[in-house]
């Protein structure tokens, strides 16, 4: 299906309309921070690209990450959705969704995809295994966002532009099927992932995609500091397993939700005393960017924060960000041989 055709539909019969609102433009999932307005996305690819395109550059994720056009407009064709890190119904049938994508011809190849409600189609609620087709604006999550931050995205013109001249500014998903076999993940090297303490931006070309780490791998920290909450050190988001390797444990922790609102506490690792676990096989997930940024109220939740948060970094520290693994069940955290 040429998504370039759909889009250019959309344009003619959206002139002026600009966006429908379908709750607060500003809402954010829990692992994105609300700092009362979302920022000008010029400060968090340190650029101005001037006013949107119009017409899309089809390119594989492989070539929009290397091309590095900040606020370049892109389709790209025939992706699968590795994993759903967030999902939220809105109104209407509509949902907000942040999730990943990955290209079935180069595995290795993964990335961030934001859809707000108002996206087209609003209704399309992502599952791993969709084969679909992107049109969208390339860009980094804001500096400023709750873990996120830093990370390259496709998204929406608003969030990219501030919609800043836009006429159909949306992302669009173009579902061609649904159940398929998401892609395989993808074996990782000896060595890979050593954070070392959040100081590296280690492996950085898997950025986005499903890996596989193969075990064995044994908890050597359930309190790393690079992962400590930065607006209340009682607390971390997520343990260190050999090799220096980060764990998120976002989708796994208790008091944790998936996206049908089910508590998820099946693999808590860090209830209780320290136990080296380990898992004979190795754990998997996707591999992406982890920021935290503190409140500038002093405040202790990270995403209530009433004056906004300051700039993201990993604490501990002296980068902005660095790689960790988001198991997406506990099905990823296997401890059976």
């Amino acid at each position: 299906m040429d998504v370039r055709k759909l889009f250019l539909a959309a344009v003619a019969v959206s002139v002026g309309s600009g966006f429908v609102g379908c709750g607060d433009r500003n809402a954010v999932p829990p692992s994105r921070v609300d700092s009362g307005t979302r920022p000008d996305a010029g400060q968090d690819a340190g650029q101005d690209a001037g006013p949107p395109p119009t017409t899309p550059t089809v390119q594989t994720i492989d070539q929009v990450k290397k091309t590095a056009n900040y606020k370049g407009f892109f389709e790209v064709d025939n992706v699968l959705v590795s994993e759903v890190i967030y999902a939220k119904p809105g109104k209407d049938g509509a949902f907000r969704a942040d999730f990943w994508v990955q290209d079935p011809a180069l595995e290795h190849n993964g990335l961030f995809v934001s859809k707000y409600y108002t996206d087209v189609d609003n209704a399309y609620l992502p599952k791993p295994g969709d084969k679909v087709d992107l049109v969208g604006w390339f860009n980094t999550v804001s500096n400023f966002a709750q873990q996120t931050g830093y990370r390259f995205v496709l998204e929406d013109a608003y969030a990219a532009f501030g919609d800043a001249g836009t006429t159909d500014g949306n992302l669009h998903v173009v579902v061609h099927s649904s159940g398929n076999a998401r892609v395989p993940d993808v074996t990782t090297p000896a060595g890979f992932g050593n954070a070392e303490s959040g100081a590296a931006h280690a492996n950085s070309d898997y950025a986005g995609a499903r890996v596989h780490i193969p075990g064995p791998l044994t908890i050597t920290n359930l309190k790393p500091p690079a992962l400590q909450n930065v607006n209340d050190p009682t607390k971390y988001y997520g343990f260190e397993v050999t090799g220096g390797i980060l764990v998120n444990d976002y989708r796994t922790a208790t008091g944790n939700w998936t996206d049908s609102g089910t508590p998820t506490s099946a693999c808590d690792f860090r209830t209780g005393p320290f136990v080296a676990t380990t898992f004979p096989n190795g754990i998997s997930g996707v591999y992406d960017t982890y920021t935290a940024t503190p409140c500038k109220d002093g405040g202790v939740d990270p995403y209530g924060c009433s004056k906004g948060n300051s700039k993201g970094h990993v604490p501990g520290v002296d980068a902005g960000y660095t790689y960790v693994l988001y198991p997406e069940t506990c099905a990823d955290l296997s401890t059976a041989n």
